[in-house]
């Protein structure tokens, strides 16, 4: 947990996120531990599965983000539970089970998830 609180934080030095929305996803990562921080050590350490954003729009490299899958899954909880507050679209997501998509990465799924290119831009979604 200790590093994906470091992850956080790192967003909201980066202005990617405000303090608000990182004490939401901190919240939220504590919530989902029973309220108790965790040590590397006792989450697999060197283990850890990312989802890996890259775009690349006329040659020119637009996106390239490596996320924690467990990041990602606090995010996805989040965003069902409120992201329709911000985004009407969102309510969508609620009849998604992200869930399963989530465990199935943990049982072992790996590799592309997602991959778009068209004449002007190349989009790749890979869990490694």
């Amino acid at each position: 947990m200790k590093e994906e609180i470091r992850k956080i934080l790192k967003m909201v030095e980066e202005k990617k996120i405000t303090a608000e929305e990182a004490e939401k996803l901190i919240d939220a990562i504590e919530l989902e531990n029973g309220g108790v921080t965790q040590n590397e050590s006792s989450t697999g350490g060197g283990d850890e599965k990312f989802l890996r954003i890259k775009v690349v729009e006329n040659g020119a490299k637009k996106v390239d983000v490596n996320i924690p899958l467990s990041l990602v899954e606090v995010g996805l909880k989040l965003g069902t539970q409120i992201g329709g507050q911000f985004e009407p679209k969102l309510e969508a997501l609620k009849n998604i089970d992200f869930n399963e998509l989530v465990q199935s990465i943990k049982n072992g799924a790996h590799g592309k998830l997602v991959e778009i290119e068209n004449e002007n831009a190349h989009v790749c979604v890979v869990v490694e």
